[in-house]
């Protein structure tokens, strides 16, 4: 009997518990702007932040930011929770940075953050549901460690929403629906989803890294959707490269195995690649490495793969080590063709399994 280890058993599936906040205007507080910056009430449960923000003070800096926070009349305790909530802006093609942090009673320095550099590409002017915990990535947004305080977020008592532009024009972003939630909360990893620094493989000089990432708990399976979107300065007919990666915060035994999951694709999606490293893995090597044409998969069909059997094959574009002791990273890198597109990949029910045996 093959002994399967759920590479994703660190998710909780609990039916899920939420608490919505309910705002009053007395709750609003305006942070960053001038005379033109306001604050204030959109409908139920629900703000706006817009204005202009103040030119930067060094030359060397473009953003003009605003901001405004929400102020909590009792603490919550964020432990095991998530951040739901719906954004939307009327200017979000022009947004160059968007963040939303939340911070402990009496302190400066936020608990828990999250931020992205191009808005553009996961913001719209309808309103989309992003779901925010600690140490993971879903919906687009990245968890930014590096300005945490070391206290754990157990007295929230503030939320604190960031955009900016470069623009001397007046931008907005719009938030609601704002809750708190247990349940279907992903344990023991650290930036779960994350943007990928720096690729060392095929990809060209055009390749990004900034896909908008969704991730949900249905049907008894965690899925995991990737959307991309080639600029118009991609070359038609040559590959416009996206990526992104999941780490594990405690390495996941690999020897004599490999990866079990389901993956479908959409109709512009022109190739995929999974790759597994770990700690010890030199630069331009990975642990293991495996592509396959997008026209091997069937369009918004689910398929399954066990890596090294079937679909997908071995790739020889990095330097390959095999059969590692342990992986804590798995990247899933994707392309497209066409110029000005967006492009999607899709995976769930990830788990590491019995490497299969020669036929």
């Amino acid at each position: 009997m093959k002994l399967w280890i759920t590479a994703l058993a660190s998710v909780l599936a609990l039916a899920a518990v939420a608490d919505e906040l309910k705002i009053d205007s007395s709750m609003l507080k305006k942070e960053i702007g001038n005379i033109d910056y306001i604050m204030e009430l959109d409908g139920e449960n629900s703000i706006v932040i817009n204005g202009v923000g103040p030119a930067p003070r060094q030359k060397d800096m473009k953003n003009r930011y605003i901001s405004g926070s929400i102020r909590l009349s009792q603490p919550v305790d964020m432990t095991n929770k998530t951040l739901k909530l719906k954004l939307r802006s009327d200017h979000y093609k022009e947004l160059t940075g968007l963040y939303v942090r939340a911070y402990n009673a009496g302190s400066s320095k936020p608990a828990m953050s999250w931020m992205n550099f191009k808005p553009m590409l996961i913001l719209q002017k309808e309103f989309r549901e992003f779901t925010l915990g600690a140490g993971h990535l879903p919906g687009g947004l990245q968890w930014q460690s590096s300005v945490l305080e070391k206290n754990p977020p157990t007295s929230i008592d503030r939320i604190q929403f960031l955009t900016c532009s470069h623009s001397d024009q007046e931008i907005n972003l719009f938030v609601r629906d704002i809750e708190f939630e247990s349940g279907s909360i992903l344990q023991g990893t650290k930036d779960f989803w994350k943007e990928v620094g720096t690729y060392k493989g095929r990809a060209p000089s055009n390749f990004t890294v900034s896909p908008a990432i969704e991730c949900d708990f249905e049907d008894g399976m965690y899925e995991m959707k990737l959307s991309g979107h080639s600029t118009m300065n991609a070359v038609k007919g040559k590959n416009w490269y996206e990526a992104a990666a999941f780490s594990f915060a405690e390495p996941i035994p690999f020897r004599n195995k490999t990866l079990s999951f389901q993956i479908q694709r959409d109709s512009d999606v022109q190739m995929i690649f999974i790759r597994g490293y770990n700690d010890k893995t030199p630069k331009k090597h990975a642990e293991f490495s495996y592509y396959v044409f997008g026209k091997k998969i069937p369009v918004d069909t689910w398929v399954p793969v066990v890596l090294g059997s079937s679909v997908f094959k071995a790739d020889n574009a990095v330097k390959v080590l095999g059969n590692p002791e342990t992986i804590n990273r798995i990247e899933v890198i994707y392309s497209t063709v066409k110029p000005n597109e967006d492009f999607s990949v899709e995976l769930r029910d990830m788990k590491v399994v019995d490497f299969p045996a020669a036929q």
